[in-house]
């Protein structure tokens, strides 16, 4: 593979179009922009974008068909065939917020951003190996390098942790805390997410979809750092209601639950 920095611009209508020549059907964190298309249309549609990406030399055709540039079709094949794909937030007091995809084969993984001033339109970026870009994937989280504070973790139905997280703004530590309590959290764990969600550095989520065995699994895991503590926020069901429990870690801990979420699937097709 080319230089793992190498980035195309591409539309959605455009990814598609290269994906199927991939022979791929789908492309994950990317709505169908074809739906609803009458059949002339769409194949109107398509020599339309056929010209555009010929244009751009993502394609070239001779008498025997079409063809995808190499580096081209290097940063295109994952989005529409990878068996793991990572949806990945967060929100960073002191850097803007970022969104993206990233697309994991078992070889290579191709990041897919949003493009900045374009409707519709993405960068795709190639990050090297599964290994190597799960950690470039943590290391863009702010993480507290201190010890990590030594306190039971706390469970509540999620209804109230998003009411919680709604009132950071107004609310101050001990009203914090008090709503905490309410839902016999133990002190001293209250008081530390408390201060947290007050100091807080950054906040995000990860949520990994992969195909194992023939069905496409979810899992994910949402986080929270600051000054005081750093967190990691895991969603479960208790009574048929959505239940949050929310534990302190270590940065390294952190790092290690993260990778693991999203390399578990793409390690069992390998055993």
């Amino acid at each position: 593979m080319k230089n793992p920095i190498e980035t195309i611009s591409i539309t959605d209508k455009q990814l598609y179009f290269l994906a199927c020549l991939t022979g791929a059907d789908q492309v994950l964190g990317i709505a169908e922009p074809y739906a609803g298309y009458l059949t002339e249309d769409l194949q109107e549609e398509w020599d339309l974008i056929k010209t555009e990406l010929l244009h751009k030399g993502y394609i070239f055709e001779d008498e025997t068909g079409l063809y995808i540039d190499e580096m081209v079709n290097s940063l295109v094949a994952p989005c529409g065939h990878a068996t793991t794909c990572c949806y990945f937030r967060y929100t960073d007091k002191d850097r803007e917020a970022y969104e993206g995809y990233f697309h994991f084969d078992r070889e290579v993984v191709v990041e897919k951003i949003a493009a900045l001033g374009g409707k519709n339109v993405y960068e795709l970026r190639a990050l090297g190996e599964p290994l190597k870009a799960s950690k470039t994937m943590c290391n863009r989280i702010r993480k507290n390098a201190e010890e990590k504070v030594v306190v039971p973790s706390i469970e509540l139905p999620n209804a109230i942790f998003q009411q919680i997280r709604g009132m950071v703004e107004t609310a101050s530590i001990d009203e914090i805390c008090a709503t905490l309590m309410d839902y016999q959290c133990h002190q001293d764990a209250a008081e530390a997410f408390a201060q947290s969600l007050k100091a807080q550095w950054c906040e995000g989520q990860l949520i990994t979809m992969s195909w194992h065995q023939n069905e496409w699994s979810l899992n994910g895991m949402t986080f929270l750092t600051s000054s005081i503590a750093n967190w990691l926020i895991r969603l479960f069901v208790k009574e048929r209601e959505d239940w949050v429990c929310i534990s302190p870690s270590s940065h390294m801990e952190m790092d290690e639950v993260l990778q693991e979420i999203i390399l578990e699937k793409l390690i069992a097709q390998t055993i």
